[in-house]
Parts: structure tokens; sequence; C-alpha cells
């Protein structure tokens, strides 16, 4: 019917296809749009309620309607290329249709949903607009919906921001607080306007008292379902606690000022036209986020303080701290903590509560306060004033608990020292009496500095500073003044004697031997020596060593610093020093620059010394001759150096009669040198004690020669005796006999007897009619030739005898088979043997030939006595 209807009139046609109820839809759809019925068509849709039809017509293009209806035989014959092209303008026409007529005319409250819903399912926010429009500023039965108004405001919020105010003023009856969130939200940042809504419902809920929000959205406003599911500031979480709507919409609207539009000036003047405690201390809150660098912290407490809200001390105690440099923030905390404190009971409000007293210098009401019960950190308040110079305000804090050291400390800095002294006695610290010491020095008061550093000085770890502090003040007579008056103390130390001494080293170096003198004893030696080396304090060096006995540094110091040289003192020293390389250097010292002492020191040293060094060190600074008495004193150690330096030192001098002694007496020296050296000697005496050299080393041709020189006749008969050569003695002879000196020839032949041959003798007489001269000699020895006959004589007939009684001996034993064994070396009185040892073979005698020692071990034992009485065949 409905295409019947389709040639004569599309109306018959759309109303055919009407009453299919929603079979012939797409037909409908098509007829409507192709005969521009869309009035017709917007009743139809908004009466017909499907939103799929709704989506189908609302489509830009119509291909994914076409796709879902391949199946139906009558769409698919009426698809016409019209149907596939853009049908923006007929879906515009069906619009203004739908707004202009078909929704005026409806008061069915489905429709109108229905309708919404598919202009929000097809993404049509500005259509949307001019539907909610039409629907709910005309006055028309859905004017008060509050679903569609709450649709209408989002829909603006989302498609066309500028009418959103517009809306926000004309309409009364959406959700506000839900559509401020959404509008003041990061994606729309809608602040005025969510402002306007905040303000015009708190004013709605201030008139009527009684205004309750809608819990539950409209099935008709799809997006509204979570408007009431937000998580809101700590503020109106606090507020709806409370159960005061009014006032939780003013603190939203301050929320919007400060915290989106971060306005103050504008939130600060609306606080006062509210004039609600929660607003104010939602006011204190963001000022105190902005503080110090945008807002004053005293602002922030102000607000605080007008809220009554105490409940964010903390916050605000540190924002105060933060932005200290405000002159006013300090005396707003103590307003602030003062009001705290009658609700709150924490350390922390005490604590800092007493700091801003002190920092406002409110010290009176700060002494009141520490006087009631409190329960603030004093300690830490006090050390905080006191490290930031706020000294008065310490003092009253540290007074209060007793602590007399700080006490000390803030009068000294308050320049009232007197107290800080009587402060430091109560304290009895080191570290006190330090800090009030150096604030007297350093303000002049030298009487109560005294008082503390005789309270310092009995302490050794702390006297050095003590003394540094005079020092870099210029104040050394103060300085001594002070150490002497220490030295009378009951627990006086070897630090304080010690000072002293370095003191008066750099100072009054006058008083320096006295007081070392005195005190020795209880000086710290090393330290106060270091001193007077500095300052080039050598008797006072010299008599500390000595005193430590630290024998070789006097020494040493004394021969290097000939101020500081005393004789008596030296030698006591030097007795005792332990190092022999000191002893050498005192020697060096006294040859240099005491000669005329030099013999008295040698003397004392002399145990200790080794003399060969001594005599090199006498002989390297040619002082030997004033050595002289020290070296006879040691010859008696018989050295090399010591007597060849005396025979040196009696050659120079031409003592041949010392040089005699020396040479006989003392025998440890270079003899040829000595004789090579005096044979050639002008005087007689030594040249003689040359030839005497040489013959007591046996140099006998040489002595000889030198005595035959200088015709010292009996001295060369003597050498001649000693050397007990024949030649030398017949040559002696034959010189006596060239010289016709016929006595010194006969007392060579009695001196030289036994090395005289007689041929010799008798020739030398008969051929130089010495004959009367060699008598006594032919004499002699014809008497000793009898006396050598008569003694061989008597030794042979007792050998004989001997042998005789050997042989008896021998034959009267058995033979030496029956005794069982024989001698292996031949004894005379074995029984084997009888009548003698047997011959024995050189193997079975191998100390009778000759072996070689690489095939033989270790050496035999000796044959016994009877095998070595026989001869060897």
């Amino acid at each position: 019917l409905g295409e019947f209807c389709e040639k004569l009139d599309p109306s018959l046609a759309f109303l055919a296809y009407k009453r299919a109820n929603g079979h012939c839809d797409d037909d409908l759809v098509r007829v409507a749009r192709a005969n521009g019925l869309f009035k017709d068509l917007a009743r139809y849709l908004v009466q017909r309620q499907d939103p799929d039809l709704w989506h189908r017509v609302l489509l830009e293009r119509e291909d994914d309607e076409s796709n879902n209806n391949d199946d139906d035989p009558r769409a698919a014959g009426i698809r016409s290329p019209t149907t596939k092209s853009s049908s923006s303008g007929n879906r515009r026409q069906l619009i203004d249709q739908v707004v202009g007529t078909a929704l005026p005319e409806t008061s069915d409250p489905e429709q109108v949903s229905s309708t919404v819903r598919a202009f929000m399912a097809a993404d049509l926010p500005h259509e949307l607009i001019e539907l909610l429009e039409r629907v709910v500023l005309q006055n028309s039965d859905f004017c008060r919906n509050k679903n569609l108004q709450n649709l209408l405001i989002l829909t603006a919020i989302k498609a066309d921001k500028d009418r959103v105010m517009e809306y926000v003023n004309r309409l009364d009856n959406f959700d506000g607080p839900a559509i401020a969130k959404i509008a003041i939200s990061d994606q729309y940042a809608l602040y005025e306007e969510g402002f306007v809504i905040y303000t015009k419902f708190a004013a709605m809920a201030a008139a009527t008292k009684n205004n309750n929000r809608n819990k539950g959205p409209d099935k008709t406003a799809g997006e509204t379902n979570n408007l009431h599911d937000d998580d809101d500031d700590d503020d109106i979480d606090q507020s709806k606690k409370k159960g005061d709507d009014w006032a939780n919409l003013e603190v939203r609207a301050m929320g919007v000022l400060v915290d989106h539009l971060r306005d103050f000036d504008r939130a600060q003047t609306y606080a006062e036209k509210v004039n609600l405690p929660l607003v104010w201390s939602r006011l204190g809150t963001a000022q105190l986020r902005e503080c110090p660098t945008i807002i004053p912290v005293a602002e922030a407490i102000a607000s605080y303080l007008k809220a009554a809200d105490a409940s964010r001390y903390v916050d605000v105690i540190d924002a105060v701290e933060r932005g200290s440099g405000d002159p006013g923030s300090y005396e707003s905390l103590v307003r602030f903590l003062a009001m705290a404190r009658k609700t709150i009971k924490e350390p922390l409000v005490d604590t800092s509560l007493v700091y801003a007293y002190a920092k406002t210098e409110q010290l009176g009401d700060l002494d009141q306060f520490l006087r009631a019960p409190n329960v603030a950190s004093i300690l830490a308040v006090g050390e905080r004033c006191f490290d930031e110079d706020l000294f008065a305000a310490a003092k009253i804090l540290f007074a209060s608990i007793h602590n007399n050291a700080k006490v000390a400390l803030c009068d000294v800095n308050l320049m009232q020292f007197r107290e800080a002294v009587d402060a430091a006695a109560k304290a009895n610290s080191v570290s006190t009496w330090k800090e009030v010491s150096k604030a007297c020095v350093r303000a002049g008061e030298f009487r109560l500095a005294m008082t503390a550093g005789l309270e310092i000085m009995i302490h050794p770890d702390h006297l050095e500073d003590l003394i540094a502090l005079y020092e870099s003040e210029g104040r050394t007579e103060e300085l001594l003044a002070l150490m002497e008056r220490g030295l009378g103390l009951d627990q006086a130390h070897a630090g304080i004697f010690t000072a002293l001494g370095i003191l008066y080293s750099k100072f009054k170096p006058e008083k320096l031997m006295e007081h070392i003198t005195l005190f020795w004893s209880r000086i710290n030696t090393p330290k106060l020596l270091r001193a007077c080396e500095v300052a080039r304090l050598w008797d006072e060096t010299v008599f500390l060593l000595k005193e430590d006995e630290q024998f070789d540094s006097a020494v040493k110091t004394m021969i290097d610093h000939a101020t500081a040289f005393q004789d008596d003192l030296f030698l006591e020293c030097v007795q005792k020093v332990r190092n022999q390389e000191v002893l050498y250097k005192a020697v060096a010292c006294y040859v240099e620059q005491r000669p005329s002492q030099l013999v008295r020191l040698l003397h004392i040293v002399a145990p200790r010394v080794d003399h060969a060094r001594v005599v090199h060190l006498l002989r390297r600074f040619d002082v030997l001759a004033l050595a002289l008495p020290y070296l006879k004193a040691i010859q008696k150690d018989n050295l090399t150096a010591v007597n060849e330096a005396l025979n040196d030192l009696y050659v120079e001098d031409e003592d041949y009669d010392a040089l005699g002694t020396s040479t006989r007496d003392f025998d440890n020296f270079d003899h040829i040198a000595l004789a090579q050296r005096t044979e050639k000697h002008e005087l007689l005496e030594f040249r003689r004690i040359a030839g005497y050299i040489y013959k007591k080393n046996k140099r006998y041709h040489k002595a000889l020669q030198l005595s035959k020189a200088d015709k010292m006749y009996k001295d060369a008969i003597d050498t001649c005796a000693e050397a007990r050569d024949p030649k030398l003695t017949e040559d002696l002879l034959r010189f006596f006999v060239d010289v016709c000196d016929k006595e010194c020839f006969c007392a060579t032949l009695f001196t030289c007897y036994k090395d005289v041959t007689p041929d010799v003798a008798l020739e030398l007489a008969w051929r130089n009619s010495y004959t009367d001269y060699v008598m006594p000699y032919v004499i002699q020895y014809a008497r000793h030739l009898h006396d050598d006959v008569q003694d061989l004589k008597k030794h042979h007939i007792k050998r004989l005898k001997d042998d005789e009684l050997a042989k008896n001996k021998t034959e009267q034993q058995p033979p030496a088979a029956l005794m069982g064994g024989g001698a292996i070396y031949g004894d005379p009185t074995a029984p084997a043997f009888p009548g003698g040892p047997p011959l024995l073979p050189a193997a079975a005698a191998p100390y009778m030939v000759a072996a070689d020692p690489l095939m033989m071990g270790p050496p035999l034992p000796p044959p016994p006595p009877q095998m070595q009485a026989y001869p060897t065949f």
C-alpha cells in the first residue's frame, strides 16, 4: 500500500508506512526525506522512541544503515544513489522540526528523554543544546526538570563554553556542586562559572536553610550518573561531617578563588563578606601554601585567627620559620599559638611559642610562661636562640633549666663579665671557662680573665689554647703574670712550668736561667729545649741538657756554640758521654779553640778513646808536641801510632836518650822506617840507635856497616855475637885485621867463640902475627874439644850396656806363636819374635814408606817409642 501511494500521494504513503508499527521505518524515512515530510518524520521519531531508528536518521552518511538492512528486500529495492549521498541538509531540516514542532507538542517526559539520548548518542552537542534550550528555557512543561538542566549545562560545558555562564544565571534547578566541580576541572577550566554556581547555591541554601541535594540521577541524563560520586578536599569533608551544606558551598567557592583563580584579594573580600570560620580556615590554608613568596605569613595566621582554627599549627609554624624575614610573622605566631594552646597540648606548640616570645623579645611574657607548667623543649629553644644571637632570651631559657654553662656564655655575649664568671664557677666546665676567659681578655677585663685562666691552666690539655689566646691578643705581660700566679697552685703541673719557661725564652730571656735552675725537675725538658734552641739561648740549653743527662748533646752544643762554653762544665760532661764520636769532636774543639787545655782533656778522655785515632787527629792538626805528656802517659800500652808519634817527636827534638829508651822498651813501631830515618842523622847516638834497630830486626849486615863506619867496634862485635853467623864473624875478623885492631880481633874471638871456625882464626893469626891474640881462643877451643870427646866415650859405653841388657831379656821370653799373637809394630818385648823385631813390609808399616796422600784415609797414629828407637832399614 505504501509503495502504491508513493506515486499518488507521498503523505498517504508516509501514513501507510507509519501504521506498519516499525516494519517499514526505512521506507518511511526514505519517503519523508524524498518529499520533505520532515515535520511528520520528526513527530514520528519522537513518538516512536526507537534509539536504533534515531541513530540511522541522525547519521551524516547512511552507509552503515544500508549494510545492516541488506536482508530487507524492500529496503534493497528502494535503495537509490540519493540515499547513499550526504544527508546533512535533510538532517538539519529534520532537527529543526524536532526542536520547533515535535518536542514542544509532546508532554510525555519519556519521549523527551529518548530524544535527548538520541541526540547524545549521535554526538550532536550543538543540536542538543538547541533542543534543550527550547525545552528548558521556553517555559515548557519540562523547564524545571533538574536532569534536563544538568544536561544542558554539561553539554554547554563540553561544546559551547561561552553559554555556560548564561545557563548558570538563568537556571536554578540543577545539581550545582556537581556541575561546578566538573566546570572547574582541569579539562574545562571554567573557574568563574564554578565560583558563580557555588555562590548561587550557597545563597539559595542560606535563604531556605533546608536544601537537600538530589541523591540519584534521572534516567534521561546518562552523563549525570556520576555527578555526586566525587572526593572533595579535607575542608569540604569536614563541613560535610558537620552537616552544614551552606558552609560547605561557601568553602568550595573559596577554594575556586584561591586554588584556581588564585585571586587572594578577591578571596579576602569574599571571606570578609561571608565571615564563616570554615571559609576563613580555607583561605588561611591557601594563603599558608603560598607563604612566604606570594602571601605574607601574617595574613595566613590572621585568617586562622578569625577562623579560630588551630588544626594546622604544624604548617603554620613551618611557614613562619621558612619566612622568618617577615617582621610581623612571629608577633602573629604568638597570638596563634596562644589560641592553639587552649585546645592543643603538644610539645611543638609550647616550644614554638617559647621561641616566638624570644624572637619578638617579649622577655616578660617568656619568663612568665616558663614559670607556668609547660611541655616545651627549653634546651633546644635555648640553643637555637643562642645560635641566632638572641642571648637575653637564651639566658632566661638556660637559667630556667639551671644550665649554668650556657648562662655563662650568654652573659659573655651580653658583655656581663662578672655574671659570666659567677655562672662559670657554678658550671665548673673547662669549655665554659675558656669562653669566659676569651671574652674577658678581648674586653680587657684581665682581673676576671685571670680568675678564669687559673681554672683553665690546671688542665694540661687546654693550657696551650689559653696561651695562644693571650699571644694572639698581644697581652704578653698579663700572660706572664697569669703563668707566674699559676706556679703557686696546688694543682700546678709540669705543663705550667714548661709553658712559663717557653714564654720566658720568647719575651724575658733574662729570667729563664733562674726559672730553670729552680724548677728544672718539674719541667718538660725536651719541649723547653726546643724553645731555647729557637731563641738561641745556649747557656740555658746546655744547663737543661746536663740536668737531663743528655751529656752528648750538651757537649755538642758547647762545641757548636762558643758562647755557651765553660771549661769545667765541658770536662764534667765529656766524661759521661755515650757516643765516642763526641769525644773526638771535643779533642778537635780543644785543638782549635783551647790548645792550652788540650792535655787536661786528653788525660780525662784517655780511658775511653782510641789512642791511635787521637794520634791521627793530632797529626792532622799538627799538634803532637802539645800532647807529649799525654803520649808518654799512654805509651805503656805499646801502641804503634803512639810509639811512632813519640819517636818522631824525639827525633825532631834530638832527644836520643828518650828515643833509645823508647825503642828498647816499646817495640811496636815501624823499625825499618825509623832506622832509615836515623842512620844518616848527624848525631852519632842516633846512628847507633839505627844500628841497634837493624840488629834487633836481624839485619846484621846493615848494622855492621853502620858500626864499622862510625868505628863503634864494640857494637859491631855485639851484633856478630847476636847474629851467630860464621860468615859475618869471619868478615868482621878480617876487617879488624885490615884496620890492625888487635884488641878488637881478640875480643871478637872471645865474644863470637861459637861462630868462629878454628882454621879461619888460626890462619888470620898466623898470617898477621896475631898469635898471642889468638892463643886464648886456641886454649879454649882445645878444652872444649877434649870435653866433647870424653862425653862421647861415656855415651858410647852406656849404649853398649843398654844393648846387652836388652838382648839378654829378649832371649829369656817364649816364642810369639805360643803366646797367640805378636806386636804389629815389632815391639822387642813381644814374645812372638825372639831376638828382636821382624822386618816389616812397607804395606804393614805405612809410616816408613811415603804414600800418596790422595789414596790414604786419615793418618795413622805415630809408632810406639820402642819402634822409634830402632833405625829404619
